[in-house]
């Protein structure tokens, strides 16, 4: 997509937000969209006046029974309240999507330039009001057309993914090629942890609510992002997915904060159906073994599939989170025994094949970073 390309597009649509003066394509993370900052001049007869947008590029299959899933999950969000990008103009023939340019600062930015203090601590208070706006706002929302109330986090798809870890995971490991039952015993060990989670109230999920995907306005406020993929899932899973966030380790006493935060704010909803704080307790790290499991299959997917080592170095911090899940150890005691031992052999032989890709590269991957040349 040039300049001039999309300058026609915009005349053709007769929804010309302005002239098209750059286009800077930026550096995504495990997607299939492409993304590109546009700037503009003149918008709306507004003299020399510039503004920027992003351009979202979808591939096909992104059209979902004849509408785009972004589009679709937009809505309701929008809806419910909930501080999604504007959408500017979509062109679906070129499917080509313009939105609101929210920065380029993630919440994972604030947190390692400014550390926990009270500035940083308010916008993941923020995070935790907008998750209880999702599920008590956003799930009443949904009607017979919304994609996320056709699909939900079975026990297929929550196995589903468990499989892709194996995949991509432990039959990588090359200490145990050729040892029988290996996967076999992990499917046995983590199922108890699904049929769990699966008895837990379902309302409306994020899919992949956390630090990465909070973008953090320049004016203050935040943005909710990358929520195409949403579907009914536990009232845990975004919370777990936030709270144990692989790329950014929350200090424990602020995640204990923003735990009794969540808990406050939805009591007496009808999905915070627990009957003691340690069921509750429990509820929420029995979520955060599949959703931590669920990571590192993305991570090793993305080296031994892709042949991309910028998340590597997010291995160590999503092991040592199931390490010290104090309900993985006590309640599922098999299992802990069994994929321990496993992930610390891969972690180990995944960091000597990744040396160079742990040392060499900006591992963020996120809207705002321009792709090098060979990406392009």
């Amino acid at each position: 997509m040039n300049v001039s390309h999309l300058q026609k597009l915009f005349a053709r649509t007769g929804k010309s937000p302005g002239t098209v003066k750059s286009i800077e394509e930026l550096r995504g993370d495990a997607s299939t969209r492409t993304y590109f900052r546009v700037t503009l001049e003149g918008k709306n007869g507004a003299g020399d006046a510039t503004t920027t947008m992003i351009m979202m590029k979808y591939p096909a299959s992104h059209v979902v029974d004849g509408e785009l899933a972004y589009l679709n999950v937009h809505r309701y969000m929008t809806a419910a309240g909930i501080p999604v990008p504007r959408v500017y103009l979509h062109i679906p023939e070129e499917e080509v999507l313009l939105l609101e340019d929210a920065g380029d600062t993630t919440l994972e930015d604030m947190v390692e330039e400014r550390g926990f203090g009270r500035e940083v601590t308010q916008i993941y208070e923020d995070a935790i009001d907008q998750i209880v706006a999702i599920q008590r706002r956003g799930s009443p929302c949904l009607d017979g057309r919304a994609l996320p109330s056709k699909y939900s986090f079975d026990f297929d798809k929550l196995m589903w993914e468990m499989n892709f870890l194996a995949t991509w995971g432990l039959e990588k490991l090359e200490s145990v090629k050729g040892r029988k039952g290996v996967v076999s015993d992990f499917a046995v060990h983590i199922e108890p942890v699904i049929n769990d989670i699966i008895t837990l109230p379902l309302v409306l999920a994020h899919r992949d609510y956390h630090s990465r995907n909070i973008m953090v306005l320049p004016g203050g406020g935040i943005r909710i992002i990358d929520f195409q993929d949403a579907r009914m899932g536990s009232v845990y899973y975004d919370l777990s997915s936030f709270l144990f966030d692989s790329y950014v380790v929350i200090p424990e006493s602020t995640r204990e904060r923003l735990f009794s935060q969540y808990t406050e704010q939805v009591e007496g909803e009808p999905f915070a159906t627990w009957k003691s704080k340690e069921e509750h307790f429990d509820n929420l790290f029995t979520m955060a073994i599949q959703r931590n499991l669920k990571a590192l299959g993305t991570f090793f997917f993305m080296f031994y599939g892709r042949g991309d080592g910028r998340y590597l170095r997010y291995v160590g911090p999503t092991i040592t989170y199931l390490k010290e899940n104090p309900v993985l150890n006590n309640k599922y005691g098999r299992l802990s025994a069994h994929i321990l031992p496993l992930l610390k052999s891969l972690a180990d032989q995944i960091t000597k094949k990744g040396e160079d890709f742990i040392e060499g590269y900006d591992p963020r991957g996120r809207p705002g970073d321009q792709a090098p040349s060979s990406d392009v």
